[in-house]
């Protein structure tokens, strides 16, 4: 999980949570958002729109960062910077591959994340 969570950043957010909590709500607050922000990315490609497509990629990347997301927040970066340089063809082809693995990886993380909140909410019990 190490690759797609850094797990020493994560274990950092607990103890901030534990000054002042935030983390349940943050975790709680992530799941929609960034499954939409990569679908609208997806979209974005699909119909050429790369200013959109750079914009839903940073937004994701604040929102996977915030959690210690790396891998997402990572392949958000790259995203970015394929916009920013401008796009050629296999640009598309490339950008297209790497949004399918920032889904499996924010599915990935997702369930992590599932678990992580369940099992604090448990040992609030």
């Amino acid at each position: 999980m190490g690759d797609i969570i850094d797990l020493d950043l994560f274990a950092e957010l607990v103890r901030l949570d534990q000054q002042q909590p935030f983390l349940d709500e943050q975790i709680s607050n992530y799941f929609y958002p960034s499954s939409k922000c990569i679908w609208a990315m997806m979209d974005d490609l699909r119909s050429g729109d790369y200013r959109k497509l750079e914009q839903e990629a940073i937004e994701l990347r604040i929102l996977a960062s915030s959690l210690a997301v790396v891998r997402v927040a990572q392949l958000c970066t790259f995203v970015e910077n394929k916009c920013r340089s401008g796009l050629v063809d296999r640009d598309r082809l490339e950008i297209d591959t790497r949004l399918q693995v920032m889904e499996l990886a924010n599915q990935f993380a997702q369930d992590w994340l599932v678990k992580e909140l369940y099992a604090r909410r448990e040992r609030r019990r």
